[in-house]
Parts: structure tokens; C-alpha cells; sequence
């Protein structure tokens, strides 16, 4: 109710229809892998919550918990993953590290990610109400989350590089880390 009421002030009502579902999915696989359900609804919840603030907002939360260099390295429109980990810990007293850096990574993606920041990552991409087919997602990641990782990089850097959008270099290092996993499945 908390982040739901946080994002209806700030016009962000769709967002929480988005956040429901990937919650639903990260708790699906979570359920499939004998990961931390708790941890995984709490990332789930979380990871969007700053979306709609302010860039004023933005800046104050990412320098009170990261440097000015990040404000330099990630895009704009990742900010509030960096956001939300203050969120998580100044506001809601999150301090497991695990679930403050599945928030931090659900955007961009790092090479070795955690059973939970692969969880999160993949919940993010394949929950339901996004706009194009991404069941094969959902289905691949109960069986082999690491392979739904690897295919759901695959799809977003394809679909970001179509509209030139530039990658984050941890997007790339991400990338060719999983990438051994897409062999039995391209």
C-alpha cells in the first residue's frame, strides 16, 4: 500500500498494475528455484517505486547513497533504479543486500548476478502486462533461470540497439557473461 500511495501522488497509477505483476512472476519463480519468497515480493515491490520522481528527487537519493559518478555512468532513464535502493534503505529500512541490489540491477543487469537478481531481472521483463510476447520468458525461467536470463538480455539489448539506444558497458559485460547460455537455445 505504501509504494502504491507513493506512486498514485505521483501519477504513476500504471505502474503499480506493472509492479503487481512482477510481482506475481517473481514470486512464481521464486516458488520454482527455492529462493526467498519474501526477498523476491520485497524486490519486486520496490524495484519501481521512485519511477516517477522528480529528477530533483533522483539526485538528492542517488548522491546520499552512491557518488556523483554514478549520476555520470547511468542513464537518466535507469536513475531510478538507483533511487529506489535509497527508497528501500532511508524510507523502508531495507538493509539486505541481497534485495537492494536485485532494485539496483533490474534496469542495466551485471555479469554474476544472484539467484535474486536474475530473478528480479527476468520478473521485470516477462510479468504479464507488458506489451509484446514474453510468456516463453515466464516458462523458460521456472526450468532455468540462468538461461532466462540470458534470453531476456538477448531480447533487450536486440530491441535497445534497434532504437540506438547506447548500453551501459556493465549491460555488455552482462551480456557476454550470459551468453553461453543462449547456445542450445538460439
Amino acid at each position: 500500500m505504501i509504494v502504491q500511495n507513493r506512486l498514485a501522488s505521483r501519477k504513476g497509477n500504471n505502474r503499480f498494475s506493472h509492479i503487481l505483476g512482477v510481482l506475481e512472476v517473481a514470486v512464481e519463480i521464486a516458488n520454482a528455484h527455492h529462493i526467498d519468497t519474501t526477498q523476491a515480493a520485497v524486490a519486486a515491490l520496490v524495484h519501481d517505486a521512485t519511477k516517477y520522481d522528480p529528477t530533483i528527487e533522483h539526485i538528492g537519493r542517488i548522491l546520499r547513497s552512491f557518488t556523483p559518478q554514478h549520476l555520470q555512468e547511468w542513464p537518466r532513464p535507469l536513475w531510478h533504479c538507483l533511487s529506489a535502493v535509497d527508497y528501500a534503505k532511508f524510507d523502508l529500512g531495507i538493509d539486505d543486500q541481497d534485495v537492494l541490489n536485485a532494485i539496483q540491477y533490474h534496469g542495466p543487469a551485471r555479469k554474476a548476478m544472484s539467484p535474486l537478481e536474475m530473478l528480479l531481472y527476468v520478473a521485470d521483463y516477462a510479468e504479464p502486462t507488458r506489451t509484446f510476447e514474453n510468456q516463453h520468458i515466464r516458462l523458460l525461467a521456472k526450468k532455468d533461470l540462468s538461461k532466462a536470463m540470458a534470453l531476456s538480455l538477448f531480447e533487450i539489448l536486440k530491441h535497445e540497439r534497434h532504437l540506438g539506444h547506447p548500453l551501459m558497458s556493465m549491460t555488455e559485460e552482462a551480456f557476454v557473461y550470459y551468453q553461453p547460455y543462449l547456445e542450445d537455445i538460439l
